[in-house]
């Protein structure tokens, strides 16, 4: 009992772990020499420390932080000094004493403490460790330097507004009735761009039998496409960011229908951002999903095709007669066709009961257009349309 009464346990102990993804005047940590309590009996009039740092991963204030520790009851409580070396070693330096007749005491008091900055932008760690730890002649506590390393830890904190969150523009990819093919337009929202540099995405669906994604093209100027691997059900999207996103347009997905059936078919198209860069920023990644739905088979014993619930817009490009068609179970009231840049190409007001609208495209080029429909009720509807 008295032995354990009697022992200092040295140990360094750091108090904080550094978020890389603050600014550097807020990575601060802050580093302590305990001894653990000491009585006035123990006889505390002065120490010397020494402690090694690698100087290239933090620095080190030149001041001590005596306030609260056993250091603030001495005479010269700012001696303390920080030497760097050209190599990777650093060197802190201490010397404190008191020319009282009173010694310093205290309990769950620091001997001394420091801080600095950590350095890096990337998760990471440094260490400190005592090289050396000296009393007075006067202190009667025994010595265990048992705790002489500690290691300051860098890490991306998980906080809100760090996500890359995916979506679509269009609620349902349709495909017109004389086409198998369907645009998606999808859009990512980044809160957090602080050292993106790249993502990664699996675009897939999950019914490969009656839909393909035949092709993935980039819509935005600030995400550059790589590669794109074929995988079972779609593709790797590996891309570069040039510029920082805010709520952007980034993919244009090509969909082929492979059958039709006499039943209608629901498919499911999700974007998922699934990696970034290692120092990235970003901790939730959180997928998008938009719904695919098929064209039935035509039914050769009636005149048209089997009536399906549908409240929504259809949209396609007749190549025959280079006309786009909109079909609308409400009267269409106008139509506007931008092309991906923004621009309005078209606007077409209908002053009939239409539900079936059909609009030249002569002098648009080949490409992809944004179709946005207003009906009788002035509900609107957008969807992405391709120009073959």
């Amino acid at each position: 009992m008295l032995k354990a009464q009697d022992t200092a346990h040295v140990l360094l102990k750091s108090h904080n772990t550094v978020d890389v993804c603050e600014s550097v005047s807020d990575r601060d940590y802050t580093i302590s020499i305990d001894i653990g309590d000491v009585k006035p009996t123990d006889s505390l009039f002065g120490f010397d420390f020494f402690v090694r740092y690698n100087p290239t991963k933090v620095n080190v204030s030149g001041v001590g932080l005596t306030v609260n520790t056993l250091s603030q009851f001495f005479d010269n409580d700012n001696d303390t000094h920080i030497f760097r070396s050209s190599s990777d070693s650093g060197l802190i330096e201490g010397h404190y004493g008191t020319f009282s007749s009173y010694p310093a005491y205290g309990s769950n008091m620091p001997l001394i403490a420091f801080t600095g900055k950590f350095l890096g932008n990337c998760p990471d760690t440094s260490y400190f460790r005592l090289e050396s730890l000296t009393f007075t002649l006067e202190f009667k506590k025994i010595m265990d330097v048992s705790g002489k390393y500690v290691v300051v830890k860098a890490e991306i904190a998980d906080k809100p507004n760090r996500s890359i969150t995916a979506g679509f523009v269009n609620d349902t990819v349709m495909f017109g009735e004389e086409d198998s093919i369907g645009i998606a337009t999808a859009k990512i929202n980044v809160t957090n761009n602080k050292q993106l540099e790249n993502i990664e995405f699996e675009i897939v669906t999950n019914d490969s039998v009656d839909f393909r994604i035949e092709d993935v093209s980039s819509m935005s100027g600030k995400l550059l496409i790589d590669n794109k691997l074929k995988i079972a059900n779609g593709y790797k999207i590996y891309t570069t960011a040039l510029e920082d996103f805010g709520d952007d347009t980034i993919f244009a997905i090509k969909i082929k229908e492979l059958k039709r059936t006499k039943n209608v078919k629901i498919g499911e198209l999700i974007l998922r951002p699934v990696k970034v860069n290692d120092c990235a920023c970003v901790v939730d990644l959180n997928e998008g999903i938009t719904y695919i739905k098929g064209n039935i088979e035509k039914d050769t014993t009636s005149t048209g095709y089997d009536e399906i619930e549908n409240k929504s817009i259809i949209g396609y490009y007749n190549e025959k007669n280079d006309k786009i068609i909109i079909e609308s179970e409400q009267e269409i009231k106008e139509v506007q066709i931008f092309d991906m840049l923004g621009n309005l190409i078209k606007k077409i007001n209908f002053r009939g009961i239409d539900r079936i609208a059909e609009i030249e495209a002569d002098g648009m080029n080949s490409g992809l257009y944004l179709l946005t429909v207003r009906n009788i009720n002035s509900e609107i509807k957008k969807f992405v349309m391709i120009k073959n």
